[in-house]
């Protein structure tokens, strides 16, 4: 007779159960929750840096190319970098239009 291909393989079995009467089964994953919280951030401070710097200059850049494209609507062309003022000349066009 021919040979079984695969062969077969033992493998061993492991079983977790819970106890139907554990009243506290997740009770320790909150028990020291913000220390442990803290000591991570301290340990992996640089990743952070390294992930949270790319969003906030995203976000940043994405605010001042906002600011940059509502300045020419002004009726007032401003003299120094445009992102600086650009509130307070939306608030002077609004009392402006709200003359006419």
């Amino acid at each position: 007779m021919g040979k079984k291909w695969p062969p077969p393989v033992h493998l061993k079995e492991v079983v977790y159960m819970l106890s139907p009467f554990e009243l506290k089964v997740m009770s320790g994953l909150w028990k020291n929750f913000w220390p442990s919280l803290k000591s991570s951030l301290r340990e992996h401070r640089s990743d952070l840096l390294v992930f949270i710097t790319p969003i906030v200059g995203t976000v940043a850049y994405a605010r001042r190319y906002e600011m940059n494209r509502l300045i020419p609507r002004l009726p007032i062309r401003p003299s120094g970098p445009s992102y600086l003022k650009v509130g307070a000349r939306l608030q002077e066009r609004d009392k402006l239009e709200d003359r006419y």
